[in-house]
């Protein structure tokens, strides 16, 4: 049994919505432009693989579309509906189910988490919660389901988040955290999907990983977009951590404060700051990531397909 494993879709149907919310910069303008190289090629590489091979399912593990609000999430009927038809489209072309995992732009996402925000009423909230378990026809958000021989488990984004907008996110990550240790306590190994390996830096769930490694014997990521943006957040954390790398990161934060202002720019440097352990945690646990078809700036775009009975993974 062989499954597709695809990421960061990132389809724009509200396009001419996109700043009414957020800020337009330079670098959002370059951000743009480079993201869309390479897209629709790897989409149709896709399409011929679905079509060649016998796949039983698709996991996207998030970040399907820009919504009308983009850093809120999935505030609007609209974007529910919307969702709802890339989805349909996709299943009714292939034949195949495709299982959703609730990213950053499904849920909304504060600066507080992503440096780059710039929505003063950006974050997560309890509409684009309710709308994401209305796409989904699920009653949570954490997603849990049977394949083959494993167990496979869909962690949000949620996990990254310090805060909501009009909800406790604490108890709501408790509640994920709990789902997910009766997982463990049960016969079958689980195959974790987590959108963003920023959810590691929650110490709970990386401990959860680490006691019972060998329940989960592979761990996927999204959010990255192409396995060189690992090597790039790894340069940023040195660049903004190693004080003999001062020069480097003057030139860098006067290149945000042109990109962008100086507010992000700032946010930015306490971000890496903060998530100097990321790289090892996905060491540590071996986590793969799952390709956006756009790659990062149009590079290293793609998907993987994995084998149940193997666990062999390979990048198309």
């Amino acid at each position: 049994m062989k499954i597709l494993l695809t990421s960061n879709w990132h389809e724009t149907p509200f396009a001419e919505k996109k700043f009414e919310t957020q800020k337009e910069s330079l670098g959002e303008k370059i951000i743009q432009v480079l993201g869309s190289e390479g897209s629709s090629q790897v989409m149709r590489r896709m399409s011929d693989a679905l079509k060649t091979f016998d796949f039983s399912t698709v996991i996207n593990n998030g970040d399907l579309q820009e919504n009308s609000k983009n850093e809120q999430g999935l505030v609007s009927d609209a974007d529910v509906q919307s969702a709802k038809n890339i989805i349909a489209s996709f299943q009714k072309k292939h034949y195949v189910e495709m299982k959703l995992n609730a990213g950053n732009h499904e849920l909304g996402y504060h600066k507080s988490s992503q440096p780059l925000a710039t929505d003063p009423d950006g974050g997560i909230s309890l509409q684009s919660t309710k709308n994401f378990k209305k796409l989904t026809g699920t009653s949570t958000l954490y997603q849990s389901f049977p394949l083959g021989d494993y167990q496979i488990v869909l962690i949000p984004y949620l996990m990254t988040e310090k805060e909501a907008k009009d909800f406790n996110v604490e108890n709501k990550k408790i509640r994920i955290l709990n789902r997910l240790y009766k997982e463990l306590q049960g016969e079958r190994k689980i195959i974790l999907f987590i959108h963003d390996p920023d959810s590691l830096m929650d110490e709970r769930l990386a401990s959860m990983i680490r006691v019972d490694k060998n329940k989960i014997p592979l761990v996927f990521c999204g959010h990255y977009h192409a396995q060189m943006t690992l090597f790039a957040v790894r340069m940023l954390i040195r660049i903004f951590n190693w004080k003999i790398l001062f020069p480097i990161r003057w030139a860098l934060r006067l290149l945000l404060n042109i990109a962008f202002d100086g507010e992000i720019s700032k946010a930015v440097q306490e971000s890496y700051r903060q998530r100097k352990m990321v790289p090892s945690l996905m060491k540590e646990f071996d986590v793969q990531i799952i390709p956006a078809p756009g790659g990062m700036l149009g590079f290293g775009g793609g998907f993987l397909t994995l084998d149940l009975e193997t666990l062999e993974i390979v990048k198309n």
